[in-house]
Order: structure tokens, then sequence, then C-alpha cells
């Protein structure tokens, strides 16, 4: 498995651009595919400049429909023409923040339409490759819906992200997980990968998870990958999701985008080396 961070908030290596989104490119099992666009088509420009074609991408999942994160699929449209899109049902519902700005993605038919595959349940789009959706809420407070809103019925409501998805990658021995911006909780996203995935013997000895186990039971995390939205989290909260995450069986945990850099220091005082932070133009190969 490769991965490359075409954009996130931060960068150091010349020749790359910044800004408040993610995107990452990723090649596994013979494959290779986008997760996320970040705003616009800064990631073009940076897969450029980082020898990555994305001409030859043959999927991009998308997260979740808010512009940081999807605001690129025109761009990528354009500049894919065979690529299937993989959004989750309620992308493209109208979403705002606390100011009423809209912050979605607006839907482009004649870009659009013959791209898209709306999921509504866990799909393997390659082999050893998972797109989850739904992410039930078992630590309800790790969620992260303050001030965000989606329109329905002609008035706001709270969103709680039931477009929200995130991948799953298979190996013998072990998964790992890329997430977006965990607005329904890295802890829940985590707890719903180990138990997904639990009753695979081959590759997860322990077995399903029993009411009362520790929630890392039988489930090996190679690597967690992404936005944890700590970013405006008090440090008791932040403590209570580092702690919680601390009890899975992770093996690298990569931070980015939302997590926070306060956070992350606090991140780095519980997992040590195990954690690093993923900027623009980090790569990784397992």
């Amino acid at each position: 498995m490769k991965i490359i961070m075409l954009v996130e908030n931060v960068v150091y290596a010349g020749g790359l651009s910044a800004e408040h989104g993610l995107s990452l490119y990723i090649e596994h099992g013979g494959h290779r595919f986008l997760f996320d666009t970040g705003q616009g088509d800064r990631f073009l420009k940076n897969a450029q400049a980082l020898g990555v074609d994305i001409e030859k991408v043959e999927a991009l999942i998308v997260s979740h429909g808010h512009y940081d994160h999807a605001g690129g699929l025109k761009a990528f449209c354009r500049a894919n023409t065979s690529a299937k899109i993989f959004i989750k049902e309620g992308f493209f519902e109208p979403k705002y923040n606390k100011d009423k700005k809209f912050i979605g993605i607006p839907y482009d038919k004649e870009l659009f339409e013959d791209r898209l595959q709306r999921v509504s349940h866990p799909k393997e789009i390659f082999p050893g490759v998972h797109l989850m959706t739904g992410i039930p809420l078992a630590n309800v407070w790790d969620t992260h819906f303050d001030n965000l809103f989606v329109m329905r019925n002609g008035g706001l409501e709270p969103d709680r992200f039931a477009d929200e998805q995130f991948l799953v990658i298979e190996e013998e021995d072990a998964i790992s997980v890329i997430s977006g911006c965990s607005h329904r909780g890295i802890t829940n996203i985590v707890r719903a990968a180990a138990e997904a995935f639990a009753d695979r013997p081959a590759r997860h000895s322990a077995g399903p998870l029993a009411q009362g186990d520790s929630p890392g039971q039988g489930s090996k995390f190679r690597l967690v990958l992404g936005g944890f939205h700590l970013n405006n989290a008090d440090g008791e909260l932040a403590d209570r999701v580092i702690h919680t995450l601390d009890e899975f069986h992770i093996e690298r945990l990569g931070c980015c985008h939302c997590t926070g850099i306060e956070n992350y220091a606090r991140i780095k005082s519980v997992f040590g080396q195990r954690a690093f932070y993923s900027w623009t133009g980090t790569e990784l190969a397992f």
C-alpha cells in the first residue's frame, strides 16, 4: 500500500501548496484511487509535482459533502474522464455553517451524473478495499456536529452527517482505516471497522467482539489516518478520544487536517513514535 498526501492544511516541501482541506492518493493491490479532493484544483497541481498521474486514477471516494473535502469534484471530472465517484446518499444535500454560509457541493448533472456511484451500504470497490457507510454512534460524546446544518424541507436542521463514509483497506494480517473529517467520531469509526472485520479468522483470530470486551479485541490496525476533528475540542474531550483510540491495536496513527496542532501534541504524549503528522507531500508505504 502506498499513500501520498496531495492536499492538507500545512506544507513544508518546496514546490507544493497547502489549503484547509484534504486529498489523498492511494495505491493498493494494483489499483489507484483518490480519497477526497480538497477545495479546488490544488490537488491536481500538487499531484503533478509529486509524480501522480490523476488520469490513471480508477475511483474517487468522497468522505462527505463539505467544500474542503469535495470542492475539487469538478476539477477531478475534467482531469479524469473515466473514474467512478463514490458518494453516500445525502452527499448533495445543501450544507451550511452557523453563519448560514453554504459549505456544501453544488450538483452539476453534466459533469457528475454518469460518474456517480451512490451507495447506502458497505461496498468492496476493489479487492480488499472497502467503502464503509453507516457509522454507529457507540460513543455519543465523540461527535462533531456543532454549528453545522443541512437544508431539509425548507429549513435548516442540525447535520448529523449521514453521508459520511470511510475506507478500510485489508491486508493479510491487519486492516487500515482512512477517514476524512470524522464528524461522527474517529473512535466510532475505528470501532465500526473493528466490529465489521472481527469475524475474519484468517486476519483477526480473536473473533467478533462480545458485549463488554475491550473495543480493540479481534482487530489489528496497521494504520489509522485522517482528520480527527479535535481542533476545537477541549482538553478533557481530546484526552478521552486519545485514550479510547489507544485501546485499539493501532500500529501507526496518522493525524492531519482538522485534528489540530495543539491536540496533536496530546496525541504524541500518549502514542509516542506511533503517531505522526501527515502534511501535504507526505508519502507512506506499507
